[in-house]
């Protein structure tokens, strides 16, 4: 039965990838600006996680607050992948393929094949979105 094949490929689909990650970023003090952070394919600090199904990834950053209180909060950008699929670093051999394939797909319009794993690819991918959570400097 076909119906049987296409649940064998969902299968296949049991990780993410972290790809990149949308910050804001806002003093306490109501004045302040608020910083924007946008990087959808810079990873987190440089690394492209596959994350398996019970897994976690953590990882540390920083910013600067002029005041001792803020807020943070953004999404991640993620892609729905194969468990096979190899852990990246930005600026890896896995980055500099994903970029090529882009740069190419751009340069050959007329590759419906292409195309259409760029489309199955844009369906796979998610925005996890991360409630805002208090910042507090340290002295």
């Amino acid at each position: 039965d076909d119906d049987d094949d296409d649940d064998d490929d969902d299968d296949d689909v049991g990780a993410v990838q972290l790809m990149g990650r949308k910050w804001f970023i806002r003093e306490h003090d109501s004045t302040a600006e608020t910083v924007n952070v946008d990087s959808p394919t810079g990873g987190a600090v440089g690394h492209l996680p596959v994350i398996k199904p019970g897994e976690t990834f953590e990882y540390m950053s920083g910013c600067e607050l002029s005041s001792k209180r803020g807020v943070m909060g953004g999404q991640f950008y993620m892609k729905l992948v194969n468990e096979d699929t190899e852990y990246g670093m930005v600026g890896g051999d896995l980055a500099r393929t994903s970029k090529r394939r882009i740069q190419d797909m751009i340069s050959n319009d007329e590759n419906d094949d292409e195309e259409e794993k760029m489309k199955e690819e844009e369906l796979n991918s998610f925005d996890l979105m991360v409630e805002p959570f208090p910042l507090t400097a340290h002295s």
